[in-house]
């Protein structure tokens, strides 16, 4: 018996060997005083701290949250982008 296993694009990740990356989308205030934000992994979500002063560009790297093998756990890594602010009143 053959198995063959196919692995599909994903629309959320991109990855390079065990290493996955994403964008993480942040709102301007917590970029500017840092905060939290809960960030999906493919092993769940999970709540991470976010530097004041992080730029969109910004690369954080998540250790041990890429793909999972019995030899290999790679990293997730996550480019920020600053959401844009909108419906701004007088």
């Amino acid at each position: 018996m053959y198995c063959v296993l196919k692995v599909q694009n994903s629309d959320l990740f991109k990855r390079q060997d065990y290493d996955l990356f994403t964008t993480l989308y942040v709102s301007p205030i917590t970029a500017s005083i840092g905060g939290d934000a809960e960030v999906y992994t493919p092993h769940g979500t999970i709540k991470i701290k976010i530097p004041a002063g992080t730029m969109t560009g910004k690369q954080l790297r998540v250790p041990g949250k890429g793909l999972k093998t019995p030899n290999v756990v790679g990293d997730l890594y996550l480019n920020v982008e600053i959401e844009p602010l909108v419906n701004l009143t007088n």
